[in-house]
């Protein structure tokens, strides 16, 4: 007889892991994309991941949020009710918060070429170097400046040498009001995507998906380039007291693997099962 699982919010990321056979720790040199709806909010998702990278050995991760949805607060009180103080991982130089809601352009004036670490492989310098020519010649200053930002806080090795970062963006639509061409965030999301994947970091990034928007399309395209595709969708029967709405979990590193789950979202835990088991 199946049975309804509820889990904490370790629990349901050990599920996620267990269903796309990630094994003990949370893929590195992955994209991970999320993408929820207007009746269906997928934040939740994004703090979990947050908070399960930063429950890693301190040896192993950290975690670069581009916050372009909710501030600094907002995440402080969720990570507090999940077992994580975030503050405290920024003070360990664990955490890193680029506020994209107070100053979207912070990051515009600060030196875009960081000194390499004379001990980076040869290889990484040359893979680092064509993308970031490749965004000098083709993007905006938003999208070069924000990149070098990220990729200057994954590179610095001088607290944790052995760390791999976890890059969460919160929210990409936003990202598209910033430049003059949509392609450019596409562009954008795939350089960060080759980024990770040769460096050995994590990116993960959430989409809204909203019927008759412009980029719409262009979200779907970034989607079909993931390596896990999370997407949150509300019940098709409508609102339930009991279930929040499903999941499905797409694999496109194994020959498109899919499952799917039903979860409700409690104040600081998640019950996840298969349909028909609540």
């Amino acid at each position: 007889k199946k049975r309804s699982i509820k889990v904490s919010h370790l629990c349901i990321m050990v599920d996620f892991i267990t269903a796309f056979n990630w094994n003990k720790d949370l893929p590195t040199g992955k994209f991970i994309f999320l993408k929820d709806t207007v009746e269906s909010n997928g934040n939740f998702l994004v703090s979990h991941l947050i908070n399960r990278f930063l429950s890693e050995d301190i040896e192993k991760s950290k975690v670069c949020l581009v916050s372009m949805e909710q501030n600094f607060k907002h995440y402080f009180q969720i990570s507090r009710k999940l077992g994580v103080n975030i503050k405290k991982q920024e003070n360990l130089k664990r955490f890193f918060f680029i506020d994209g809601l107070v100053d979207q352009f912070s990051w515009l004036n600060e030196e875009e070429n960081e000194k390499k670490n004379n001990n980076e492989e040869e290889q990484l310098d040359r893979e680092e170097e064509k993308i970031k020519n490749m965004l000098d010649e083709h993007d905006s200053q938003f999208t070069k400046s924000l990149f070098h930002k990220i990729t200057s806080i994954c590179e610095d090795k001088s607290d944790y040498p052995e760390a791999s970062t976890c890059i969460v963006i919160d929210n990409i639509n936003v990202l598209f009001d910033f430049v003059e061409n949509y392609v450019q965030v596409v562009d954008l999301i795939n350089y960060l995507r080759d980024y990770v994947s040769y460096s050995n970091h994590t990116l993960i990034c959430l989409a809204h998906s909203i019927e008759g928007d412009d980029v719409s399309d262009l979200i779907n395209l970034i989607a079909h380039s993931s390596d896990f595709f999370i997407n949150v969708s509300p019940l098709p029967t409508g609102y339930s007291k009991d279930v929040h709405g499903k999941i499905s979990l797409i694999s496109h590193s194994h020959l498109s693997i899919s499952q799917l789950y039903h979860f409700q979202v409690l104040e600081n835990t998640v019950k996840v099962f298969e349909p028909g088991t609540d």
